[in-house]
């Protein structure tokens, strides 16, 4: 691979060095544009420093993906799927590119606008088409792409779809429980707004990666990531700071009303231009960013979801349930809702914030002891992540001007 020409001052990683092919990639208008896609939403509202973009949080995972791939590296766990070291350095390439743009299809305001009835895809199908459709001729370019690297194993690597030896690995590198992006998400959204919660120790826990010894099944499929015993701890570091995330910063209840607001001008700026939903065709929707939705706003400031936002007269919370409500409790709360009168169903928005915090039930993630060798899931070894319940919560907003009618009206039902 050629000399690293470029060095990108990072907030969390400290310096990032990226080659000529990475420098192209970032430099293109497709990762450029992700400079306008705030990474927190609407959360600025609330937390005013959470203004950083995707395009900081790309450059992260792709270091977290590497510093990550070379602790496998620097221990030899690769050696048996690819005894070669240039199969090792394409492969890492291959990851850096994957991790680099595995966001590069996110809609204006992140999570926030990418709901079932304005989303055609998920994103991730979206960052795959852009992949395609705008990077196959840069990765084409043998003098920057000595390995020959296509833009169907990258978009391969991001959908776990690869069908090489370390391509299972790789996926679970950037889309797994344990995962490059959720470390630098987790890390840089702490940082920016200011709160300790999202805090974890990601030096051990990248330090304690392993890959467990292989199976005859997981010798045909690749390999698959663990971690040493040492690890564990900051292994439920990690999934505590996502807890805690979620119910102070992405799941916070002004964030949600205001997130609410943001779609409602959403789905009017794109009827304005005659669309349902963001367009298909990937030229179009690379088009959108929330300055385009700010501008609409900024002309727009007598439209009521506007004026909500702008003025922060938006739907007040109500009433909410626990974090971890069972379904009993969330038959009881729904019973309530019902009981109100129809009248008002226009002025109410029920949110329902959901979230796993871990997979490891399905995704039989290992840990492997020191002492013994043998290898054991993890949640076998951690009570807190046996007892950690997902987040499933129901909540009732209500515009202000309703809300004395709503206190009178509501009941518990008998």
């Amino acid at each position: 691979m050629s000399a690293i020409p470029v060095t990108v001052w990072d907030a969390i990683h400290g310096n990032i060095a990226l080659n000529e092919l990475e420098t192209q990639i970032v430099d293109s208008a497709p990762f450029q544009r992700l400079h306008h896609i705030r990474q927190l939403s609407m959360s600025y509202c609330v937390y005013p420093s959470g203004e950083h973009s995707r395009f900081a949080h790309s450059l992260g995972v792709m270091q977290f993906a590497t510093d990550m791939f070379e602790t496998l590296e620097r221990k030899h766990c690769l050696k048996p799927y690819a005894p070669d070291e240039e199969d090792i350095g394409r492969a890492k390439q291959i990851l850096r590119i994957t991790a680099l743009l595995h966001d590069v299809g996110h809609a204006p305001f992140s999570h926030a606008s990418e709901t079932h009835d304005l989303m055609p895809m998920p994103h991730e199908e979206f960052s795959c088409r852009i992949i395609r459709d705008e990077y196959s001729s840069l990765l084409d370019d043998s003098k920057l792409n000595p390995y020959g690297i296509t833009a169907s194993e990258v978009c391969d690597t991001l959908t776990g779809e690869s069908t090489s030896r370390l391509g299972p690995l790789m996926h679970q590198l950037i889309s797994g429980d344990l995962d490059a992006d959720r470390m630098d998400y987790l890390s840089r959204d702490s940082h920016h707004i200011g709160l300790n919660c999202g805090r974890f120790n990601y030096p051990r826990l990248v330090h304690s990666l392993t890959i467990p010894p292989a199976s005859d099944k997981d010798e045909e499929q690749g390999p698959l990531l663990g971690i040493e015993a040492g690890g564990v701890h900051a292994a439920e570091e990690m999934i505590l700071a996502r807890y805690f995330m979620f119910t102070q910063v992405y799941f916070h209840k002004t964030r949600r009303a205001l997130d609410y607001h943001l779609g409602n001008v959403i789905r009017k700026v794109l009827k304005a231009e005659g669309l349902e939903k963001y367009p298909t065709d990937t030229s179009k929707y690379l088009q959108c960013n929330d300055a385009r939705i700010i501008t609409w706003m900024t002309n727009n400031p007598g439209d009521e979801d506007v004026h909500k936002i702008t003025h922060r007269q938006h739907m007040k919370l109500f009433r909410e349930t626990f974090e971890h409500a069972d379904s009993t409790e969330l038959t009881h709360f729904d019973g309530c809702i019902a009981k109100l009168p129809e009248k008002y169903t226009p002025n109410l928005w029920v949110d329902s914030p959901e979230k796993a915090l871990h997979n490891f039930e399905e995704a039989n993630f290992l840990v492997i002891d020191e002492t013994t060798g043998v290898p054991q899931p993890i949640q076998e070894c951690s009570a807190l992540i046996t007892l950690l319940r997902p987040i499933s919560q129901r909540r009732l907003y209500c515009e202000r001007d309703i809300e004395q009618d709503i206190i009178r009206l509501w009941r518990e039902p008998q």
